[in-house]
């Protein structure tokens, strides 16, 4: 779980980072939304594609691939983010990549990160809603796991706790020491006349 949460902060963290640079502003939200799914689609249907080749040669069952396919499992593949709602639409059992339930939710909060990550007022009421679900998942009102772990209403809070962290204002840098100076102005080790040079010593001064 502590993986998972990991990743949700990160994923919150870049996303806000990458919005501010290069898609500031809601008018960017479609370029946005194409920069994501050329990051992730290709290589989820690669690997989609190759088990379900793998499947039917095979013709091989696991606990994610316990029935031959139906056109909604495929369309549940084939389109991500049912598969984090697994739980109400059963397609844990027919996932050709089982992990993928997080990536539907991950997908979830890239469709909303738009519109969030750049307004704080915002982000903030919306964190709020999602600390108020997680919390009652934690203090089992409702399906801990469902609302603590896997869906986006719960775990939304911890995308935005990463987005806050990459949108608060930089610390200032701290003032550059300020050298002492005497009223001749000689710095700490010159010789003014507002500042004695040290006198050396040699064995010759010495009194016999």
């Amino acid at each position: 779980m502590i993986a998972v949460v990991g990743f949700y902060l990160i994923s919150g963290y870049v996303m806000a980072a990458l919005m501010r640079r290069h898609y500031a502003g809601s008018a960017h939200a479609l370029a946005f939304y194409q920069d994501r799914a050329w990051r992730l689609l290709p290589q989820y249907f690669l690997y989609a594609g190759l088990t379900l080749l793998w499947l039917w040669l095979s013709q091989a069952q696991t606990p994610f691939l316990s029935r031959s396919p139906t056109l909604p499992d495929l369309l549940n593949n084939l389109l991500v983010l049912p598969l984090n709602y697994y739980m109400f639409n059963a397609s844990d059992q027919f996932t050709l990549i089982p992990p993928a339930w997080s990536l539907g939710a991950e997908m979830q909060f890239y469709l909303l990160a738009p519109f969030l990550l750049l307004w704080p007022r915002r982000l903030y009421g919306v964190g709020l809603l999602g600390l108020t679900v997680y919390l009652a998942a934690l203090a089992g009102l409702i399906n801990s796991d469902w609302f603590g772990y896997r869906l986006l209403p719960g775990v939304l809070l911890f995308f935005l706790l990463g987005g806050c962290r990459a949108t608060a204002p930089a610390p200032a840098a701290p003032a550059a020491p300020r050298p002492w100076c005497g009223r001749g102005g000689a710095g700490p080790v010159g010789a003014g006349p507002g500042f004695a040079a040290p006198q050396r010593h040699t064995a010759s001064a010495l009194p016999l």
